[in-house]
């Protein structure tokens, strides 16, 4: 699987069709990322997940700086450890084997 993306990840909101569409981009411009479509109505919910799906360069950047930190300080902690090295392979289009 290719690299994904490079952050930052930016969110463009615009009505679509009576309800709204938010896309996600590098920086807000370029090819999406992402598209999240909602109804008319409350957009809490849509919002939400557009910006989780935004932040998601951030967090795995953040995933990795503390998993080095845990190795060194904790490495009691190998079960926690191997979890959070599955979930970074994984979103990295690895298993989590």
């Amino acid at each position: 699987m290719s690299k994904h993306t490079p952050g930052p990840w930016a969110i463009t909101s615009k009505h679509c069709g009576g309800g709204f569409s938010r896309t996600i981009s590098h920086m807000g411009v370029g090819s999406p990322i992402a598209r999240i479509y909602g109804d008319p109505g409350p957009q809490e919910l849509n919002q939400a997940n557009a910006v989780l799906i935004a932040q998601a360069p951030t967090l795995l950047g953040w995933l990795k700086a503390a998993i080095k930190i845990m190795e060194e300080l904790c490495p009691e902690r190998s079960f926690t450890i191997r979890q959070v090295k599955a979930a970074i392979a994984k979103a990295e289009g690895g298993t989590d084997e």
